[in-house]
């Protein structure tokens, strides 16, 4: 669906349900919520609880479930980026859910999975100077680190239906910037070459983009994991940058002499003359981190000469963000999450940040869970509309002794992963995300034996559709049914517990997956 600039519900299909305004008296009354305050050494975070905030007539109160650190929140904390409104709320990237809206509002409802833009007056069209002060999280502008915050309605996003609340949180400021880098502003090509330094945010999107569009990625780092774990993502190569400083010159040898298309350049001063060495003729570098400090840039005139651009990368527009999330819901595309942290370790986790030592995002998680209990989707098959509940993934913590339903579901929750829908949850199993896989069945309509089957058909020809011949641990899918619905249903159960043995044989053909893969739960 092409993204509508002027209603921003037109990203993602509505609802059906129609549109119920909730009085802001039935909202939450405070709110926990960090801000900057100052200190000896600076800025310092301060948690607090306080008054819940109330939309006004086009405004959305959000419950925050997630948010993730950039490089730009270390700035702001140590004041690197101006002067920072003493009790800002910082972080500019987070997803939730609507709460309550208010009387003018008609874009969003209660329940609505969202997240808000960086610049939230940015729509569509050309960036205008006038967004800077806007931006969340800095200067004078509150962001996203509370578990309530009140937004326009106009600078929201959906978020797409295969992604957690964890997942989504990485996407405001990290995955659009590389989206405009790439994709906007940089036009990439299947058959280009795109470097990318580090192998945080910014550059693993680069690098699982880049991949999908038919690009081939070169990753610079330091850290011999690091870099086996990039080619595990689909990178062309690798360069250590500290045992090769210089890595313009190995970045031309891989490329045939030629250089690179593009050059994400996340480094500042001290990488940019050796990235407009390694560019190629025609090339772009994409001018977005200052990683080694700001101060004078290189002499430009090799740009010139080969004709060569610069594009400065400031996030994206709200149109930017929806189109992107088309593309990453169509290659099924799954942001890497280095580390969580509850929002009680957000000073762990800025530390952990500082350290260099994430791959990917470093997320805080608000809620210990985002169980959406009851909710179904649908799918079309050559069998007709099937309902399907979200299948969830699990790491496994300990061994699971099926005593009572209530104990498998304490356990399952405690160690929740993710949610998604069953025909993508097997890309977490084979990048080794998760270990389990549970088919929860709360609902009359998914409580079906046929749909059921058909959810995990569905499944397992998504496997077969991927070619794996086997997984990287032991897995154990499990049907759990909780409710009433199931409790009374003792002949659904038993067609179940049938299809049970039927799933034993699918499994027994996949290697890596133990005889006993399938248990019920009933309860």
């Amino acid at each position: 669906m092409k993204p509508n600039p002027a209603n921003p519900s037109a990203e993602a299909p509505a609802s059906t349900q129609p549109h119920i305004h909730r009085q802001p008296a039935a909202t939450p009354a405070n709110r926990r919520v960090y801000r900057l305050v100052p200190s000896v050494a600076g800025l310092r975070l301060q948690q607090s609880e306080e008054p819940a905030p109330r939309p006004g007539p086009h405004e959305v109160l959000v419950r925050i479930e997630a948010a993730s650190l950039n490089y730009r929140d270390l700035l702001v904390l140590r004041g690197g980026l101006g002067q920072v409104r003493t009790g800002l709320v910082p972080l500019s990237d987070g997803a939730g859910r609507v709460v309550a809206t208010g009387p003018e509002v008609t874009h969003w409802q209660e329940g609505d999975r969202v997240a808000p833009i960086f610049y939230p007056a940015w729509h569509s069209g050309p960036f205008q100077e006038t967004y800077l002060a806007s931006a969340l999280g800095g200067g004078s502008s509150d962001g996203v680190l509370s578990d309530l915050i009140v937004v326009p309605e106009s600078s929201l996003v959906r978020i797409p239906a295969a992604l957690t609340f964890d997942e989504a949180a990485t996407l405001p400021c990290a995955a659009v910037t590389t989206w405009q880098a790439l994709v906007t502003r940089g036009r990439l090509l299947p058959g280009d070459t795109v470097l990318v330094q580090g192998t945080g945010g910014v550059a693993l999107f680069a690098l699982q983009f880049a991949t999908v569009l038919g690009a081939r990625v070169i990753v610079l780092s330091s850290s011999e994991e690091k870099r086996e774990r990039a080619t595990r993502l689909g990178a062309w190569a690798t360069v250590n940058y500290k045992t090769t400083p210089d890595w313009d010159v190995e970045v031309r040898r891989l490329t045939g002499g030629i250089g690179v298309s593009h050059v994400l350049e996340l480094g500042g001063p001290a990488t940019y003359d050796r990235s407009l060495r390694a560019l190629a003729a025609g090339g772009r570098i994409a001018q977005i981190g200052v990683f080694t400090g700001m101060g004078p840039q290189s002499n430009l005139l090799r740009l010139q000469l080969i004709n060569a651009d610069i594009n400065g990368i400031n996030v994206g527009s709200r149109e930017h963000f929806a189109t992107m999330n088309e593309f990453l819901a169509t290659h099924r595309i799954k942001p890497v999450i280095d580390r969580r942290f509850a929002f009680d370790e957000t000073e762990a986790a800025y530390e952990h940040l500082t350290s260099g030592r994430h791959f990917g995002k470093v997320v805080i998680k608000f809620e210990a869970t985002e169980r959406t209990a009851g909710e179904t989707h649908s799918k079309e098959t050559n069998r007709g509309t099937i309902m399907l509940h979200p299948v969830t993934a699990y790491r496994p913590v300990v061994d699971i002794p099926f005593a009572d339903s209530e104990s498998a579901r304490t356990h399952f929750e405690s160690a929740l992963l993710y949610e998604t829908d069953c025909w993508s949850v097997h890309a977490a199993i084979t990048q080794g995300y998760t270990d389990f896989i549970l088919l929860d069945v709360r609902t009359p309509e998914s409580f079906k034996a046929e749909h059921i089957e058909s959810a995990i058909n569905l499944y397992y020809r998504d496997i077969n559709e991927s070619n794996l011949t086997r997984y990287p641990s032991d897995a154990l899918f499990v049907v759990y049914c909780s409710g009433p619905h199931c409790s009374a249903a003792d002949r659904a159960a038993a067609s179940i517990a049938g299809l049970g043995r039927k799933v034993k044989k699918m499994i027994g053909g996949i290697a890596g997956w133990k005889d006993d893969g399938f248990a019920l739960v009933t309860g």
